[in-house]
């Protein structure tokens, strides 16, 4: 379409009055063709949802998509993802979260918003109670950046559902998040997948003691192992009115008592999980009295002798026999 086939557009969407949802994503409009829209659109009392992803807006186009979500005070869901954004745009966006009371879905992913979006969006966060779903994936919003995120999110009573998956949060990010859900009891879904998190970081799930709204938590592609997956699940157990009825931990691996914990839960309620492969340690000696078989060196003498005697045994597996004995000596 282009900037020319928004300017276009414009025309036939100023006479129209019963549209409600109007998808522009991947046409390349540009911040021009965006000008054009939001003239146009400003007095639409009909417009719901609007999608402008992968339109190359840049930061003139920030401009102009929080312009519109400003003027017109009817538009709940707006769609921004992948249109280059970066740090210097959160301020407009921080705005429109601050003052807006009509935007309840603002979706912000895969753009380069990173350290002042952050502390932007979080305090914006602070005085607004209609967002209920903002999704910052795919952008650099990182540790203490993170956390001032979530330190906003501590305040809100509006949001349900924050994606802030593919950030690279980090440890400072996690903590933020621990701090938030220990005080926030409106958030049903938070998605911490790929942010770098350590079988140390899933103690933040420790919080959900004081949480009784959360209900879906993802984890999925971190650093976990099948000892911070435990520990995640424990501290979920035990939490005593904690609400979680889904836990998605991807393809990391699990062990035996992870799969046992999980069925204990699902005695008391409704409980997902899903996971990566179920860890079996083949360990001979744990349920064992008797301690691991040894043999002597005068019992492998013997068995020598005797596979020397034996002339249907072929060298080659004498040899192999030989030399295994060897390496226990």
């Amino acid at each position: 379409m282009g900037p020319d086939g928004a300017k276009a557009l414009a025309v036939p969407l100023m006479l129209d009055s019963s549209l409600t949802r109007l998808d522009l994503e991947g046409n390349c409009i540009g911040p021009a063709g965006l000008s054009s829209l939001v003239e146009t659109l400003a007095d639409n009392c009909c417009l719901a949802q609007i999608s402008l992803a992968n339109n190359h807006l840049g930061s003139v186009g920030a401009k102009h998509a929080a312009s519109l979500m400003m003027k017109n005070q009817y538009i709940s869901s707006v769609n921004l993802s992948g249109n280059g954004f970066r740090d210097i745009d959160a301020p407009a966006f921080g705005l429109v979260i601050r003052e807006s009371k009509h935007v309840k879905e603002l979706v912000l992913s895969n753009n380069e918003l990173g350290d002042m979006a952050g502390r932007e969006l979080g305090e914006a966060l602070v005085s607004n109670d209609t967002l209920e779903h903002l999704d910052l994936s795919w952008n650099h919003i990182r540790n203490a950046s993170a956390a001032k995120l979530f330190g906003g999110v501590k305040e809100n009573v509006g949001l349900r559902r924050l994606n802030v998956s593919f950030n690279g949060c980090g440890c400072e990010g996690v903590t933020g998040a621990g701090l938030a859900l220990a005080s926030n009891n409106t958030l049903r879904e938070l998605d911490l997948s790929r942010n770098r998190l350590t079988d140390g970081d899933v103690k933040f799930a420790l919080s959900l003691k004081n949480n009784d709204s959360l209900q879906i938590l993802r984890l999925r592609d971190n650093l976990l192992t099948d000892v911070g997956a435990l520990a995640l699940l424990t501290a979920i157990y035990t939490a005593e009115g904690c609400a979680v009825e889904e836990v998605d931990i991807g393809t990391t691996s699990v062990n035996p008592d992870f799969i046992d914990l999980v069925k204990t839960i699902q005695e008391d309620r409704p409980f997902k999980v899903t996971h990566g492969p179920v860890i079996v340690v083949k360990d001979h000696t744990k349920y064992s009295q008797e301690g691991p078989k040894t043999t002597t060196l005068t019992q492998r003498r013997r068995t020598w002798k005797s596979m020397k005697k034996n002339p249907q045994i072929p060298w080659r597996f004498r040899i192999r026999k030989l030399w295994k004995d060897l390496c226990r000596l």
